[in-house]
């Protein structure tokens, strides 16, 4: 028996050793991806401008400020890493010594497609969350309620997703305040972190159209909202026979955990119903969501069964349905089919970014990009800054075919006034544009847009397939 516990100590500490590790691997041999670019691009904004991007971009600023702090180093991407492989370690190593899952179920947690396939390895504000999520948990199960009102308001002021579970936590410290005795002193200081903690977020978001869209109830959202509540792990979608079953099994399981904590744990039942709730709102009212989003019905869950382990680890049939959830999340076929594979993504940049830096005419022009979801222009921008070569991103985050947003522009012409478009592009003797929304099939050599006073010719001139870029010299006409 002696050695048992020798063995069972021994591999409690190896596991954590190795998650970690299996992370540096994993964030360093990949190149960060649109949204981590974008976020760091962003950070090098003054804190004035900053704060009037928050209620745009949609995160709150403390994500930026610390990429802020990271920015002098200048040594992009691997400053950006470097802080997630930090955070990642923290959060693994945390989870492990104080959640009162077994030691199986955390490997099982740690394996599953959200946290091993996103959380863990990508330099977005949602790791943090989770780990912040993971610390109030922890804090609040252990009644230290100045902790906990700390890290509840850093929760809130992380991401909308971490607001939505500090909003969760505050339903269980009121229904906490008023069932049991507190310290008074505590309480108050409590009180007023909370209340600065979220008047801090209001201010930051606030959109005078979001209680519009807010108040907009309709059919439409009714019947969603009904489906989100009958498919609650909706990041998983229905794309084989084994996801259906997955969505059957995740069904049963969630109304099941409804019954059990609602009998055994009411801290469960409220966290698990308000958290679902708020960010089923969220998706149905305000922002549809990425499949990265949706991975918080999972961690709410966890959350959940953190709260109440105590309570219902004894219950042998439910303990299993859980194991076998878990063992489904970490399935290979969610790393094929769901969400964004950020290590696959990635690799597209590279032939692209390799191809403008070691062209010399590049660095003597100017580069336009156009996608139709712009995400290669934020990613490559920070490299090609150091290179002195500038890519312009011109379409933004906008969903439109480039001769349509070609078309529009020239259409905007009127008399002696020039698009600014057109206008730039006739300063430079040499402008090239890079265009991925076009047919790997069917690339044409030529493109002519005309408008009433100009006229853009869009000559091919390469072609890189590795990513369905293809590159062409521009040159403006005036049209006499």
């Amino acid at each position: 028996m002696g050695f048992v516990n020798i063995l069972k100590e021994k591999l409690n500490k190896f596991f954590p050793i190795v998650f970690v590790f299996f992370c540096f691997v994993l964030i360093f041999t990949r190149t960060p991806f649109f949204d981590e670019a974008h976020a760091y691009l962003l950070s090098k904004f003054s804190l004035n401008e900053l704060w009037q991007i928050t209620r745009i971009e949609g995160h709150p600023l403390i994500w930026f400020l610390i990429l802020k702090t990271i920015n002098w180093l200048n040594f992009y991407p691997y400053s950006i890493l470097f802080l997630t492989w930090v955070i990642s370690s923290i959060l693994i190593i945390f989870f492990w010594k104080k959640a009162p899952f077994l030691s199986f179920i955390k490997i099982l947690i740690l394996l599953s497609f959200p946290f091993l396939g996103y959380f863990l390895i990508v330099a977005r504000p949602y790791g943090l969350t989770v780990l912040l999520l993971f610390l109030t948990t922890h804090y609040f199960k252990k009644q230290k309620l100045i902790l906990f009102s700390l890290f509840l308001t850093f929760l809130a002021n992380i991401t909308i997703m971490g607001a939505i579970g500090a909003s969760s936590f505050l339903v269980l410290f009121v229904k906490k305040i008023i069932q049991e005795k507190i310290n008074k002193k505590n309480l108050i200081i409590s009180i007023l972190i909370i209340l600065f903690g979220f008047l801090f977020l209001f201010l930051q978001l606030y959109n005078p159209q979001i209680p519009d869209k807010i108040n907009e109830i309709s059919e439409s959202v009714k019947n969603g909202l009904i489906y989100y509540f009958v498919f609650p792990f909706k990041d998983f979608s229905l794309k084989t026979i084994y996801q259906n079953v997955f969505q059957i099994f995740s069904f049963v399981l969630f109304y099941l955990s409804l019954i059990i904590f609602f009998k055994k744990d009411k801290n469960s039942f409220f966290f698990l119903i308000f958290s679902f709730l708020f960010l089923t709102l969220l998706f149905l009212n305000i922002y549809s969501g990425a499949c990265w989003h949706y991975f918080f019905y999972f961690i709410f869950f966890i959350v959940s069964l953190w709260i109440s382990w105590e309570k219902i680890r004894e219950i042998k049939f439910y303990k299993y349905f859980v194991i076998l959830f878990l063992f489904l999340t970490i399935n290979p076929i969610f790393y094929l089919e769901n969400g964004i594979d950020v290590i696959k993504e990635t690799k597209k940049y590279k032939p692209i970014l390799l191809k403008i830096i070691n062209d010399k005419e590049y660095k003597n022009s100017k580069l336009f990009c156009f996608e139709k979801y712009s995400y290669l222009a934020p990613a490559l921008i920070p490299y090609l800054e150091k290179k002195n070569i500038y890519l312009y991103d011109i379409n933004g985050y906008k969903r439109g075919s480039f001769d349509s947003y070609i078309q529009t522009y020239l259409k905007k012409e009127k008399g002696s006034k020039i698009d600014s478009f057109v206008l730039n592009l006739q300063k430079d003797a040499s402008n090239y544009l890079f265009v991925n929304n076009l047919s790997n099939l069917n690339i044409p050599s030529i493109i002519v847009l005309e408008g009433k006073q100009y006229k853009i010719l869009l000559k091919l001139v390469d072609k890189i397939e590795e990513c369905i870029f293809a590159v062409y010299k521009i040159e403006v006409q005036r049209i006499d």
